[in-house]
Parts: C-alpha cells; structure tokens; sequence
C-alpha cells in the first residue's frame, strides 16, 4: 500500500504517489460506520441524524480514496505534467522545460522524490511519490532503479543539448564583500544583536529583582536567570561567527567569538553543496545552505553557511560562492 504505484506506456507514464490513503479510506469508512451504526441504535435520538451521520462518514473516507488516485501524468507528447486530484480534477499542469530536476529529498519525514521547476529550484518541490524509510528502502530502491530512469528519459532525454555557454564573471556581489583577495560573507546581524540585548536585559533584571528568582526554586531560577543568560550567550557566537574567502590561499576561514574560535577549509576539498529545508512541528524555519568537504581521512563533513526563508536567492548565493571559489560549471 505504500509504495508508489505507476505505469510505464508508449506515450507517457503515469504515477500514483498516495496509494497508503487508499487503506485510510478504507478503515474511515468502515470503522466508523461500524462506530454511528452503533451510536445510533445505543442512542434513539441519533435518528434524526441518521442520514447525515452516514454522509459524514463517506464525504470523509471518499476525501482519503480520492486522494489515493492523484496521478501525475508525464505526457510525452504534449510534454507536460498533469496532476490529476481523484485522476479526474486537474490541480496542476506545466511543461516539461519548466522542469529542472527530479530529486530526492531527506526530512524528518523520511525520504521523497519530487519535481523541482527551474522558476525556484531549490524550494519545497512539487511531491511524486510516497515516503520512504530512508534509500535503503526496498521500495525506494524500486522507484530509483525502475521508474526514475524512465521519468528522466521521457522529461530530459529528447531535449535538445544545451551549447557551451562563455562564462561572464560575477563582478557585482550581493551576498559578499570584495576586500582585495578576501571575499566577507555578509550576514545580518541585527535580530541577533537585538535578540541578545534582550536576553541580557531579562537575565539583570531577573536577577536583580529581590523576591524574583534568586532562592526560589531551581527550575524556577533556572529559567528565570539562567536560560536567558544561555540564549545571550548562543546569540553572541552568532554575531561574533564570519565567513572569509580567501582567494589567494584558496581556503575558506571560518572564526567565532571574536576570532577565538577559528577553523581553514581548503577550496580543493569542496565536494558539493547540501540544500535542507528545515521545518519545526511541521512549520517552515527555512533552508539552509551547506558546504560538503572531504577530509583527510576520506570522510565527509558539511559546514552551515546560510540559511534562506526566501528559496529564490538561493541560487544567485551559490552563483556568487562558486565565482569566489573559482568553480566553473
């Protein structure tokens, strides 16, 4: 039931990335109509709303069974993408050069494939199939090995080969600054500034206020006085942390508090970039932005470099890291 279902034709594929809402629907349906059956004859007065009862109950798990039928249809020959809600309703429709990428994403949910349009490239993404436990899943093995080739050769394999493009330096930066052979990455540090003062402020005036916290109980004092002191001081490493891009020594120098803290990457040593798209309880925090480094040991380690709310600027950061860092692409 979870995995994705699809299928390959002469003329497009079709793909199915809901299938486990079918077993909901199923139960809803069911299970609570078992459940008002029961309500009802226990409770004469439920007669009334007998009818309505049993509406409920199928507007519910229709609403589910429905969803298990989205398809996604990659049309080769009008070359787009139709996204057919209940395989009746059309949600979404766009061309297949609007299409940038079919890629795998990692989150707290576990993993997905989804469509990435060249118009934002590094957003959420549009989903097209279901969550997987992780690549070691038998079925997302599945979906990488039989469908994916089929998805890349219907939506990229009959376009046309893009010529060598002349290669025009960056020479105005949005998101660095140029000082000789140094590249400063710009941070904002106004809400950290602001964020500390604050937790500087409640933590005297905790504090200092007789009766308030000091000699109260520990969880009370704890985070009365304490936790703000500890905010302070997580949001003083933030605004005393900065990025340099030396050009000469090829090494990106990362430093905190003040210089205290200080760690050198080595251009050579860049594998790649890690776009994440962070959430809390489901809630948006934003995207960061990492860079992957091979170590000496033959490891991999990855560095936070910034994090966007905005996914559209991403690609112009990347843009300007890769002029900085001499990478040609």
């Amino acid at each position: 039931m979870r995995k994705t279902k699809w299928i390959i034709g002469d003329t497009g594929i079709q793909v199915f990335p809901n299938r486990a809402y079918l077993l909901s629907g199923l139960l809803i349906l069911f299970v609570f109509g078992a459940l008002w059956t029961f309500m009802v004859k226990s409770s004469p007065a439920l007669q009334t709303s007998l009818v309505q009862g049993y509406l409920f109950v199928l507007v519910l798990a229709g609403l589910f069974i429905a969803n298990a039928f989205t398809v996604f249809i990659f049309d080769a020959q009008a070359k787009r993408v139709i996204k057919k809600w209940g395989g009746v309703l059309t949600l979404q429709s766009f061309a297949f050069d609007e299409i940038a990428a079919i890629d795998p994403v990692t989150g707290t949910t576990g993993l997905t494939y989804a469509i990435f349009k060249k118009s934002n490239r590094h957003g959420k993404g549009i989903r097209i199939s279901s969550y997987y436990k992780g690549f070691e899943d038998k079925a997302a093995i599945s979906f990488k090995s039989e469908l994916l080739p089929a998805l890349h050769h219907i939506v990229f394999g009959n376009a046309p080969t893009p010529a060598a493009s002349l290669h025009v330096p960056i020479t105005t930066f949005e998101y660095y600054k140029p000082e000789g052979d140094i590249y400063r990455m710009k941070q904002n540090k106004i809400f950290p500034a602001v964020a500390m003062a604050l937790c500087l402020a409640w933590w005297y005036w905790a504090f200092t206020t007789p009766d308030y916290a000091p000699g109260k109980s520990p969880v009370r004092e704890f985070l009365a006085v304490w936790f703000p002191l500890g905010l302070a001081a997580l949001f003083a490493f933030i605004l005393t942390g900065s990025w340099r891009f030396d050009k000469q020594r090829r090494v990106i120098i990362s430093t905190s508090l003040g210089g205290l803290i200080k760690k050198e990457i080595k251009f050579d040593d860049f594998v790649r970039y890690n776009i994440v798209r962070k959430s809390t309880n489901l809630i948006y925090t934003g995207t960061e932005v990492k860079l992957m480094f091979s170590t000496s040991e033959g490891k991999y380690r990855d560095f936070a470099l910034r994090t966007f709310m905005n996914t559209n600027k991403i690609q112009r950061f990347l843009d300007e890291t890769d002029e900085v860092m001499g990478i040609r692409r």
